[in-house]
């Protein structure tokens, strides 16, 4: 492992959204001490060196903080699972499998398994949540849906200022910001789901816009009426307003 820039990609949440359509059942682990499994170079150790009271010290693996490391897990990690990318979700460390029946479930986690076991790849199992209907991952409550927080740029408005700081103005907290961030508590207790739209789904887009922000939300029609399946919307900077 040599410590040249690397700009490998690293998955975002929407990747994530787009591989989990039509799953029902899943199951998610840690590596443990990920990144200390990846022997560093011999050219790239001496970079890594410092100093204590008992003499100089060098990695002999891959130490957290240096700026290429997550980029080095993940292609690792991809390259480990490549064959396997339509169950297996990989975030760094982090790894999910999804499915859309418990059978293909056990299957993808006696694929999974075996592939960590010819890798060597150690899973930490006090951080492992195995065939369930609903879990958390990155951050994101999954059992086919996700989360979203409505109007969030109008809550955001009031925050603005204070965000712009110089060395001539004074950062204030005022009442309607104690007003804004009680308002947010409360929107983010009572989150509602958004649906993950599937390849056959016929989806909408809405769109809307002020003098200071700028809104869109994907829905897709049902039986019913429509679902909303994703939420953006942000600021007009000074520029654009």
């Amino acid at each position: 492992m040599g410590l040249e820039f690397d700009g490998y990609y690293i998955p975002s949440r929407e990747h994530l959204i787009d591989c989990i359509k039509g799953a029902k059942v899943f199951s998610k682990f840690d590596c443990k001490s990920g990144f200390y499994q990846i022997k560093m170079g011999n050219e790239s150790k001496r970079f890594t060196a410092f100093s204590t009271p008992q003499g100089q010290y060098i990695w002999n693996v891959l130490p957290m903080g240096l700026a290429n490391a997550p980029q080095i897990f993940q292609r690792k990690m991809d390259n480990l699972f490549k064959d396997y990318f339509e169950f297996v979700f990989v975030y760094i460390d982090d790894i999910l499998i999804a499915s859309k029946s418990m059978k293909d479930h056990i299957k993808h986690l006696e694929i999974f398994s075996d592939a960590c076991h010819k890798q060597e790849l150690v899973l930490s199992e006090k951080k492992a949540t195995i065939a369930v209907n609903k879990i958390e991952f990155l951050g994101i409550l999954i059992d086919e849906t996700g989360i979203f927080i409505k109007d969030l740029a109008k809550y955001r408005k009031d925050f603005r200022p204070l965000l712009k700081e110089t060395e001539s103005s004074k950062w204030k907290w005022e009442e309607i910001h104690t007003q804004r961030v009680r308002k947010l508590k409360q929107v983010c207790s009572n989150l509602p789901k958004l649906a993950i739209p599937q390849d056959e789904d016929e989806l909408v887009v809405y769109t809307d816009a002020n003098d200071y922000r700028w809104a869109a939300v994907l829905m897709k029609k049902t039986t019913t009426g429509e679902e909303p399946c994703r939420y953006t919307g942000g600021l007009f900077t000074e520029q654009q307003a």
